[in-house]
């Protein structure tokens, strides 16, 4: 499997809307992460609007965006997927701290990022998320909990090949995690195009990470891939919210 290789960004503003140029990177280059302070209920989205393979070069818009608007941006993007599409939904079993009483009342906080791979239509071929949450107190974690899903288009092909999923305690409680990871493949999506047969078309969520902090701080981070045949007709779209 002849990945395209993977790219990063590491411009990040909030507040605003921008157009960046990101250039391919090699497959050991860290993934794009963002970092955050608690603040208003805001989410990120971003969707890759042109890709040249020549100079290996992407241009993605960036928004920050109130949970209203980004719920709006799945409906005319079709972000939520069809109803053709496979689901599978795992949650792990929630967690405690076993240094902080249980009637001890922290602070709840909820994040979750969803990775998606589109058609040329807007369609959401594939897409991993990874929902995180977690009560905290100014200086620990004090429980959480983590719901991986998986989704395929399955009316167009599409099929899943692997996924795993983690989550876990960093350090003494100075934070949590959760990580969804998957691959898919379709042998139809380029014929469907083309009209002829081409090769396997793969698409795979690397990582799909949430990180959880005392006060509400969060992290995330995120990697993804695209190859075979007619895979230059995808585009990848990510929400964080």
């Amino acid at each position: 499997m002849n990945s395209e290789p993977r790219r990063t960004l590491a411009t990040f503003r909030t507040g605003t809307l921008i157009c960046l140029v990101i250039a391919c990177v090699s497959a050991a280059a860290m993934p794009t992460t963002a970092w955050a302070s608690p603040g208003p209920d805001v989410g990120i989205y971003v969707t890759e609007v042109g890709y040249n393979p020549n100079s290996c070069q992407a241009r993605l818009i960036i928004a920050q965006v109130t949970p209203e608007q980004l719920a709006l941006i799945s409906q005319l993007t079709g972000s939520t997927g069809t109803s053709n599409a496979s689901t599978e939904i795992l949650a792990d079993p929630p967690e405690n701290n076993p240094s902080i009483a249980p009637l001890t009342r922290g602070t709840p906080y909820s994040k979750t990022l969803k990775t998606m791979i589109k058609d040329p239509i807007g369609l959401v071929t594939t897409s991993t998320a990874t929902s995180l949450t977690w009560s905290a107190t100014g200086t620990s974690v004090q429980s959480y909990g983590v719901t991986h899903s998986y989704t395929w288009l399955t009316q167009t092909g599409w099929n899943r090949y692997s996924s795993s999923q983690s989550s876990g305690v960093i350090g003494n409680w100075n934070a949590v995690y959760g990580d969804t990871v998957a691959s898919y493949w379709n042998n139809a999506f380029c014929g469907l195009l083309a009209g002829v047969d081409q090769p396997t078309t793969w698409g795979g969520h690397y990582q799909t990470r949430v990180e959880g902090r005392p006060g509400g701080g969060w992290a995330w981070s995120y990697n993804m891939y695209k190859s075979g045949g007619c895979s230059g007709m995808l585009h990848y779209d990510y929400s964080f919210s």
